[in-house]
């Protein structure tokens, strides 16, 4: 990815969030991509400064970006802005201290949410960055959400369960998660085949595990003023 592009994603990201854009003046193939290179080259760096992730496995880095980008999928399916589950998913197992049981992580991860979610104070409304916290501490007990971030963040977050433990449609909020959770062996692997190109050369956790220059590069520019 060049500079540019990373500059152009951000641009577009941040004028549709203070409604300059329009979020749909894209196609949505388009738009899963500009939110994954968000997520990818934004979010991750960022989360990466103070979340323990980077020593876990079933729960480490791998883990965010799969549940990120399912995150996506399904927000552009109810036709809501990606952005919130983004930041949401991107934050919602940083509180982790281990891969094991650790039933306080919630908590812990919506307490780094308040903070983590105030850099994006100038393109987040209030109900939005009430919610992303809700949805992160919610996300191991809030079944049945009361908003579209707490509805995909927590399909996103069971889909991989359902495809390891099979499919329960109760544990499900949104109509493209129940679909996506409920694929046959051959759709599944498709989907993960979709997800595995993009990640193999946009992943965060593959490019600081190979300490990327151009991850340097990136994690040093804000991106926040323009």
């Amino acid at each position: 990815m060049e500079y540019k592009f990373y500059q152009e994603t951000i641009d577009f990201v941040y004028d549709v969030a203070l409604g300059q854009k329009d979020l749909f003046s894209r196609p949505k193939g388009e738009l899963s991509r500009i939110y994954a290179d968000f997520l990818e080259y934004k979010v991750m760096p960022e989360i990466a400064t103070f979340s323990n992730q980077r020593r876990l496995l079933y729960h480490g880095f791998s883990h965010t970006e799969q549940v990120g980008l399912f995150g996506i999928d399904y927000a552009l399916s109810l036709n809501k802005s990606p952005l919130p589950v983004v930041l949401a998913a991107g934050i919602h197992d940083a509180g982790r201290m281990g891969d094991g049981y650790d039933p306080f992580h919630a908590k812990r991860g919506a307490e780094l949410a308040k903070e983590y979610i105030r850099m994006y104070d100038f393109i987040l409304k209030e109900d939005e960055k009430r919610d992303i916290v809700k949805a992160v501490l919610s996300h191991t007990t809030g079944q049945e959400a009361d908003n579209y971030i707490s509805a995909c963040l927590w399909d996103a977050d069971r889909t991989r369960l359902s495809w390891e433990r099979g499919y329960d449609e109760k544990y499900f909020n949104t109509e493209r998660a129940k679909r996506v959770a409920s694929m046959d062996e051959g759709e599944k692997k498709a989907y993960e085949r979709l997800q595995n190109i993009y990640l193999k050369g946009n992943s965060y956790a593959l490019r600081s595990s190979k300490k990327n220059d151009f991850f340097s590069q990136v994690n040093s520019w804000s991106g926040n003023s323009r």
